[in-house]
């Protein structure tokens, strides 16, 4: 019996493994997950900043005043000044304690001196000392990925060394005897593309990934596996998985130490999609062969498995929008997922189904950033009709 799309996700997440860490220095931390997170170990500003260039005084200094030092940022300068004198301090300068700073525009700077009309208030034209950011503030969480914005917060505060994740060791399988890897085809062979897809997305989400293309033939599979299923922290494989005599996944994988979490989920494409665990945590995600089929189940399940893996969290994005095209009925009583292209009209974003998308098809794969989720029996779908849509963002949290 097929489980429901949340009973699939909740049966992978339980009991899941997650990988070791390394420090690494904060500049190639891009792209990988933090393992520890992150305080303040310092203010910032880390002094009082002027935000202008102007002069910097205490309140109740009159006009002319004495000029007593010139601050440019970088400079140490003085860090005091009495009430009646002034200093000039650039944009980006330390402001002395408890000055206000007026722009250079209201002043007129004479010799040794300046005119002004009147003394800033403490404060004025300055980014105080912590404004931003206390000491001891969380500047990011374990289970964060190091974006290029936190990788500046961090090195902002001078944190040279992070503690990420290490990179998951994926292997990716695609079955199939009639699958080439390069060359030209003839005859009942295809290209395998399920298997190329998969290892770009992986790689970009910062998976170790090992590829292979084994044959239909149970012997061959799993000799093909022998000695490289050992040291992976997830497999993920392609095809095999229905009930035909050349579907041999289910069997391989329990020839490997791997139960069954379930067999099939109530979607389409991907209903035969099954999931199977080692009992030191490792799972065996095994998506259908069809590309569309195999593309959605990487969204739908290999993704949260993937973020789980690092210690991150993902929510699937789902959002309501309108569909830019008309999409036909569909019989089936389970959901349906559609590929779609987003666009964008009135500020709004808009799903553009792909005219043409059995689970066989390769094409939507060139557009794909969303997939319209069409409930069962439900339909035709209008132009203009709002859909709960998947919209192929990074999880939110």
């Amino acid at each position: 019996m097929p489980v429901t799309l949340h009973e699939a996700l909740a049966l992978i997440g339980e009991g899941r493994r997650t990988v070791g860490s390394e420090e690494v220095q904060t500049g190639s931390a891009l792209g990988r997950v933090l393992a520890r997170g992150l305080k303040a170990p310092s203010p910032l500003p880390p002094f009082d900043q002027a935000t202008v260039d102007g002069y910097a005084m205490l309140p109740g200094t009159t006009s002319p005043a004495p000029l007593r030092a010139r601050i440019f940022a970088g400079e140490e300068g003085p860090l005091s000044v009495r009430t009646g004198e002034a200093v000039y301090v650039a944009t980006g300068g330390r402001v002395p304690q408890g000055c206000g700073v007026l722009m250079q525009e209201e002043v007129t700077e004479g010799e040794g001196t300046i005119s002004f009309a009147k003394a800033p208030p403490v404060g004025d034209n300055v980014r105080s000392m912590g404004e931003e950011i206390r000491q001891g503030d969380i500047l990011a969480a374990a289970g964060d990925r190091v974006t290029s914005g936190v990788q500046a917060l961090v090195l902002a505060l001078a944190i040279d060394e992070v503690e990420v994740r290490l990179p998951p060791r994926l292997l990716v399988i695609s079955t199939g005897t009639e699958l080439r890897e390069e060359g030209p085809v003839s005859g009942p062979a295809i290209r395998n593309t399920n298997g190329p897809y998969l290892d770009a997305e992986l790689r970009a989400a910062g998976a170790d990934v090992h590829r292979m293309t084994v044959s239909d033939d149970v012997k061959a599979f799993r000799s093909a596996l022998a000695g490289r299923i050992d040291d992976v922290d997830l497999v993920v494989t392609t095809g095999g998985i229905s009930v035909g005599p050349k579907d041999h996944v289910a069997e391989v994988a329990g020839d490997f130490g791997f139960s069954p979490l379930f067999r099939g989920v109530a979607l389409r494409p991907g209903r035969p999609l099954s999931a199977f665990r080692r009992p030191d945590g490792v799972a065996w995600l095994a998506l259908p062969g069809n590309p569309l089929a195999a593309a959605l189940g990487y969204d739908l399940f290999v993704r949260p498995a993937l973020a789980g893996l690092v210690g991150g969290r993902f929510t699937h994005p789902w959002l309501r929008l309108p569909l830019g095209g008309a999409i036909r009925a569909h019989r089936s009583s389970i959901d349906r997922y559609w590929p779609c292209g987003l666009s964008l009209a009135d500020g709004r974003l808009i799903l553009e189904p792909a005219p043409y998308a059995p689970s066989g098809a390769v094409r939507p794969f060139a557009s794909l950033m969303a997939w319209a989720r069409l409930p069962g029996g439900a339909g035709p779908f209008d132009q203009g009709d709002e859909v709960e849509a998947l919209v192929r963002m990074d999880g939110l949290t």
